[in-house]
């Protein structure tokens, strides 16, 4: 079984304008080493910052971006968070997702990694991409 993961939108943007670590990953979904989870919040940030980053480097490639990721991605519909968990709440839509994904990573752009499990909270774990 893959692991399902959810991209931070640092990650998906780092993946798609420079190489690096980002990259790597955004490599690694589309050679389907992960499967990619998506909500329709977590879309309309990486629709909002992938317009913003298009204004200064605009590439006609970068519009097909988003709708691979909607076709080759599980769109999930996320559940709600009782209160605030992260420390910017904005950024709760990404547990949010993990959570009715059963998303076993939400990878983040220092690759930091969080086991997302309702029953168990939240833990840090390895990278397992390397």
């Amino acid at each position: 079984m893959k692991i399902k993961a959810i991209l931070d939108t640092n990650v998906f943007i780092a993946g798609v304008f420079w190489k690096g670590p980002s990259f790597e990953i955004l490599k690694a979904w589309q050679e389907q080493r992960f499967r990619l989870a998506i909500s329709p919040p977590i879309l309309d940030e990486y629709r909002r910052v992938l317009d913003e980053m298009m204004k200064k480097l605009p590439l006609p490639v970068l519009s097909s971006v988003l709708r691979v990721i909607e076709l080759h991605s599980e769109m999930v519909e996320p559940v709600s968070l009782a209160k605030p968990v992260c420390g910017d709440p904005d950024d709760d839509k990404f547990l949010e997702a993990a959570l009715t994904a059963h998303a076993g990573y939400q990878l983040r752009i220092a690759w930091i990694f969080c086991s997302a499990d309702a029953d168990s909270g939240i833990t840090a774990s390895e990278n397992p991409f390397k």
